[in-house]
């Protein structure tokens, strides 16, 4: 009888510790990491927010300084500290 092939949650924990163990990882179970984070990014940030969290940090950095320029520009006020609450 064939083993039933670990997915979701199970799977990737599954990978997650053999990472922590220093067990070499395949190509396809990067891939399916990968793709785990990538749906995660743009289910909970958007498509645009996910692509800016997969730039290198120095391009996240100038593009999120852009975006700040851009709000200002508009008339955005950045006098209050972010409480991470919108009302």
């Amino acid at each position: 009888m064939a083993a039933k092939r670990k997915t979701g949650i199970r799977r990737t924990k599954q990978l997650t510790q053999a990472k922590s163990t220093g067990v070499p990882r395949s190509e396809a179970d990067r891939a399916f990491v990968r793709r785990v984070l990538n749906e995660f990014l743009e289910r909970e940030l958007g498509e645009e927010m996910a692509r800016v969290c997969r730039l290198p940090h120095k391009e996240r950095f100038e593009y999120i300084d852009d975006m700040i320029d851009y709000a200002e520009s508009k008339g955005a006020k950045f006098d209050r500290p972010a409480t991470g609450v919108t009302i």
